[in-house]
C-alpha cells in the first residue's frame, strides 16, 4: 500500500521544509507511483513502488551515471526499505512533446534526434565500464528468457486477441529466428531497453534521460530501433535511413567490426521490439481495461509495413504482413 506520508518525511529531511503541494503524476503503464511535491523554496520528484529490485537498479544507476556526468536526475534520498525516493525535478516536457509541437520545425527535430543518438552511443559503450549489473532486476543480459517472454506476451495479448486471422506456423518459425537473435548479445555494450522520446527530457534546454532502470548487457541495434520505430516518433523513410547512417557512422568511431552486423540484422531487432510493443499495448488493454491504448496499435502497424522492404527472409515477410494486414479493430 502506497504511503505518501513517506514521501513527505523524505522531503522534509533533505529539504528542511514540508511539502505545501503534491500532485500525483501520470504513470502511463508503469506500477510506480509518481509524485511532485512543492515546497515554498524547493520541489523534486517522489517515487512510491513496491518492486524494490527495480528501484535498487534506478536508484543506483542513476548513482553511477550520475557521478559519471551524465545528465539524469540526481537522486536526494531514498527510505531504508527502497520503496521510496526522491529525485530532481526535470520538469514536465519530453522530447515527445517538443517534437509534437507545432511550433518546432522537422529540421529542429533532426537535430534532436542526432543529439539523442550521440548521448546513446555515450550510455551503450560506457555504461559497462562504471554500472555494477548485480543490479539488473529482471536479467543480467538480453538472452532467450526475456525474447521468449516478450513473444509469449505478444501471441496471448495480441496475436490471439487482434489478428482476424492467425496462421501460426509463420509465427512460430518467425519466433525461432527472432529467439537465435541471443547470439549477438555483447557484453561489452549496455542495452537501455526503452530507450524513446518519452524517456528523454528537456530541462533548461538540455536533453536530460530517465527510465533505464530496466537495462542491461545486449545488443546495441535494440535501443536504435526502439528509438526510431517508437510511436511517439515522426520519420519519413529517408529521415529514418539517415538517422540509421548517422548511429552506425557514430558507433563504428569506436568499434568499426560491427557495421555489418549491424546492417545485417537491424530489421530484426525492428521487427522483435515492434512485436514487444504491440504485445505491451494488448497486455494493458486486456489486463487494465485501458481502451485508449487502441489509439497507439496503427502507427505501430504502420511501422511494421515500413520493414516489410528490408526483410528477405519470405516466411517471416509473410508473418509481418499477415500481422499488418489482419488487424481486428476494436472499439473505443
Amino acid at each position: 500500500m502506497i504511503n505518501t506520508e513517506k514521501l513527505i518525511s523524505l522531503f522534509k529531511i533533505k529539504f528542511g521544509e514540508f511539502p505545501e503541494k503534491i500532485t500525483h503524476l501520470k504513470e502511463h503503464s508503469s506500477d510506480r507511483r509518481i509524485f511532485r511535491l512543492i515546497s515554498r523554496n524547493h520541489q523534486a520528484i517522489g517515487i512510491a513502488n513496491e518492486n524494490i529490485k527495480e528501484n535498487k537498479a534506478f536508484i543506483n544507476f542513476t548513482y553511477s551515471f550520475f557521478k559519471k556526468g551524465f545528465r539524469v536526475p540526481e537522486i536526494y534520498s531514498k527510505s531504508k526499505d527502497n520503496k521510496y525516493y526522491l529525485l530532481q525535478d526535470l520538469g514536465d516536457i519530453t522530447l515527445h512533446q517538443k517534437i509534437s509541437s507545432k511550433n518546432t520545425k522537422q529540421a529542429e527535430n533532426i537535430a534532436l534526434f542526432k543529439k539523442s543518438i550521440d548521448k546513446l552511443v555515450e550510455f551503450q559503450i560506457t555504461a559497462p565500464k562504471i554500472l555494477d549489473f548485480k543490479y539488473c532486476f529482471q536479467t543480467k543480459e538480453f538472452n532467450k528468457e526475456l525474447i521468449s517472454t516478450d513473444l509469449k506476451k505478444f501471441e496471448e495479448f495480441y496475436f490471439n486477441v487482434f489478428c482476424i486471422k492467425k496462421n501460426k506456423r509463420f509465427l512460430d518459425y518467425t519466433k525461432n529466428i527472432l529467439l537465435n537473435l541471443t547470439e549477438y548479445t555483447s557484453k561489452r555494450f549496455f542495452m537501455y531497453r526503452d530507450f524513446q522520446p518519452r524517456n528523454i527530457m528537456i530541462y533548461r534546454k538540455k536533453l536530460f534521460f530517465i527510465d533505464y532502470q530496466t537495462g542491461r548487457y545486449g545488443p546495441p541495434e535494440y535501443d536504435l530501433a526502439s528509438f526510431l520505430y517508437s510511436g511517439s516518433i515522426k520519420l519519413t523513410e529517408k529521415e529514418r535511413t539517415e538517422l540509421i547512417k548517422y548511429y552506425i557512422n557514430k558507433f563504428k568511431s569506436y568499434f568499426p567490426e560491427i557495421e555489418s552486423r549491424m546492417q545485417i540484422n537491424f530489421y530484426y531487432f525492428v521487427l522483435l521490439r515492434l512485436l514487444q510493443v504491440l504485445g505491451s499495448y494488448g497486455y494493458v488493454y486486456s489486463r487494465k481495461s485501458d481502451k485508449e491504448i487502441l489509439k497507439k496499435i496503427p502507427k505501430a502497424l504502420r511501422n511494421l509495413r515500413s520493414i516489410l522492404s528490408n526483410i528477405e527472409n519470405r516466411k517471416v515477410y509473410k508473418f509481418v504482413e499477415n500481422i499488418v494486414k489482419n488487424y481486428k479493430r476494436k472499439k473505443l
